[in-house]
């Protein structure tokens, strides 16, 4: 089964090469933690000791969620749109929104008699980040649209607004 956070969620810290660390909210904890219980039910026959979980309790509505790959399990990365991207220390940093796609697999090391579940990270979709003082906002932009430039025909100032307006 395949998760999703359907809200943006928060990266802690600035994504790695192979890792990173996301805020998750409570609900889809409780709903890994459901699947996990059903999955690990039939290796708990077994015995052996169980694995903790991968998450960690932050408070009573968020979870600290860290995620680890190999070139070989690296998750896809997505923009906005669902185009492919590469990542890059601007767009994964502390604070940055990303959509999460995960599915968890439970495991079973038979000769250390140790079971758990581990979550893997299949897909990154990069929402935004918080904005940097230095950019320009798309609002602030349009903003200089409106403004009556000196010289300008009525006409000019009436496609001035309308080609701003297409956009908002």
């Amino acid at each position: 089964m395949v998760f999703f956070t359907p809200m943006a969620v928060p990266l802690e810290g600035a994504a790695e090469a192979s890792a990173l660390t996301a805020r998750i909210p409570a609900s889809i904890i409780d709903a890994l933690q459901a699947d996990r219980e059903e999955q690990l039910h039939q290796l708990d026959d077994r015995g052996g000791s169980c694995r903790p979980a991968n998450w960690e309790a932050i408070d009573a509505e968020v979870y600290r969620l860290r995620f680890q790959w190999n070139a070989a399990t690296a998750p896809h990365w997505l923009d906005r749109l669902c185009q492919p991207v590469v990542p890059n220390a601007e767009t994964t940093g502390d604070g940055a929104l990303v959509r999460l796609a995960m599915v968890q697999k439970p495991f079973l090391l038979p000769d250390q008699g140790i079971y758990g579940s581990r979550l893997r990270l299949i897909g990154v979709q990069l929402i935004s980040i918080e904005p940097n003082e230095q950019e320009h906002r798309f609002e602030q932009i349009a903003e200089l649209f409106k403004r009556p430039m000196a010289g300008q025909s009525p006409g000019e100032q009436m496609l001035r607004a309308q080609f701003v307006a297409s956009f908002l």
